[in-house]
């Protein structure tokens, strides 16, 4: 994974926006864009700084591609879909700011040894591939609401809704429902991980969370589990018939009991990590308990069934990280949370996560790592002199020395190249495996 923004405002400078790939997947195979806030602009900011081999240390540049425009576009013309959380700005502006504009696929990376010669006058030109479009992956509410920008007035009309054909059968595709209303207990989610995009072994778990409200009603957001699952890619692709509209009709990896053996690459095969868009939480404050009373009861709801997935998942093995939103320090009040998280209530969801594991160790999460996201930048000092990331990194810290339930806190910055191999422990088992 690439940050290319994680902040949560107010810069535009840096909004979500993250480029995933599997570890052993070049990237040139195809990249995940998660969250659509920062984009090739952002990109080309961080390789202003930083070196393209420090953040894509196996990727061969074109010769002609030498500034950090274009090395930043070049890196996005791998882009094979978009994942997004939900349609406010600092999570989809770049997406719709480059809607029409997607890099150019290039066939073969420009030769290494090629020199232009003074007798040829001119250098060979790059074979690119046609124009394309970028399918969107969101739950349906995000996907409406998205479209409402492509409306011709704020932005203009360069988005369809997904036909059901192939991409690789010259379908047009923008934008794609990912979900349809399925039934089950509680909110409406599937209960199955879908392959995401017939090309990424990836498939995906999307839950639904609440983000405040508006004048509208509570504002919806999501929760969505990434797994790697090779075994997607085994069979042929979808023929143009065969492709789905919707997630819950895409087909889906082995039985979630499946864990695999050893090795970088069967030994991977089932492992994930959760990510959040922005999600409240039902904690508040001692002295604030009736303070949005109903949407602190919607978030429990919600929340509590992403948990219950998630202490599966981590029982198991599986769960390797979780992304969570920190938007501010624990002195913000509930009435100014406006649907985010704060250290309190970070703690708060992940106690909510212990309650569904069985009893054992006393450290519960012992080796989970948790990637903070979204932190908000002060535009006046704080008291403290504390930048707001150091803030909320000093204030985990003092929550984990009271409640240590074993995570690893990592406040993610952009420029941040996360490429480790997690190693995750079997929960309640002796044995170990690498993801």
């Amino acid at each position: 994974m690439v940050i290319l923004g994680c902040g949560g405002g107010p810069l535009e400078t840096d909004c979500s926006g993250y480029l995933v790939k599997p570890l052993q997947n070049r990237w040139e195979d195809g990249v995940l864009a998660l969250e659509g806030g920062s984009g090739i602009g952002a990109l080309a900011n961080l390789l202003k700084t930083q070196s393209p081999a420090s953040l894509f240390p196996t990727v061969v540049f074109p010769e002609t591609h030498t500034t950090p425009v274009l090395q930043a576009a070049y890196i996005f013309s791998f882009l094979t879909c978009y994942l997004i959380t939900h349609a406010h700005l600092d999570h989809a502006a770049s997406l719709i700011m480059m809607s029409g504009s997607v890099p150019p696929r290039i066939r073969e990376p420009y030769p290494s040894g090629h020199a232009h010669t003074p007798s040829s006058g001119t250098t060979p030109p790059i074979d690119i591939c046609p124009p394309r479009r970028i399918p969107v992956y969101a739950r349906r509410e995000t996907l409406d609401k998205l479209a409402s920008a492509y409306g011709g007035g704020l932005w203009p009309e360069l988005s369809t809704w997904a036909s059901g054909q192939d991409p690789s059968n010259g379908g047009k595709r923008k934008r794609r429902r990912v979900e349809e209303d399925l039934t089950g207990v509680g909110p409406m989610f599937s209960t199955s991980h879908s392959q995401l995009h017939w090309t990424l072994p990836v498939s995906t778990l999307m839950f639904p969370t609440s983000h405040g409200c508006t004048s509208q009603g509570a504002y919806p957001s999501s929760a969505v589990f990434v797994r790697y699952d090779p075994s997607l890619l085994s069979s042929e692709p979808h023929s143009s018939t065969s492709a789905s509209a919707s997630q819950s009709k895409l087909s889906t990896p082995p039985d979630d009991e499946s864990v695999a053996g050893d090795g970088v690459g069967a030994g991977t095969s089932g492992r994930e990590f959760l990510f959040f868009g922005d999600v409240e939480s039902a904690w508040r404050a001692p002295s604030e308990e009736h303070i949005d009373k109903a949407n602190g009861d919607l978030a429990h709801s919600l929340n509590h069934a992403i948990w219950h997935r998630a202490a599966q998942s981590f029982a198991k093995g599986q769960l390797s990280a979780i992304f969570i939103e920190c938007s501010y320090d624990s002195s913000r009040p509930a009435a100014l949370m406006y649907g985010h998280l704060s250290p309190p209530g970070i703690l708060h969801e992940l106690q909510t996560m212990v309650f569904y594991l069985p009893a054992g160790p006393s450290r519960p999460l012992e080796g989970l790592k948790v990637y903070v996201t979204h932190i908000k930048e002060y535009l006046v000092p704080h008291p403290t002199g504390l930048s707001s990331r150091e803030l909320v990194r000093k204030e985990l810290l003092a929550l984990t020395e009271i409640h240590d339930l074993g995570v690893e806190f990592h406040i993610v910055s952009p420029g941040d190249r996360l490429c480790e191999y997690w190693r995750v422990q079997l929960r309640f088992s002796a044995d170990w495996a690498v993801i």
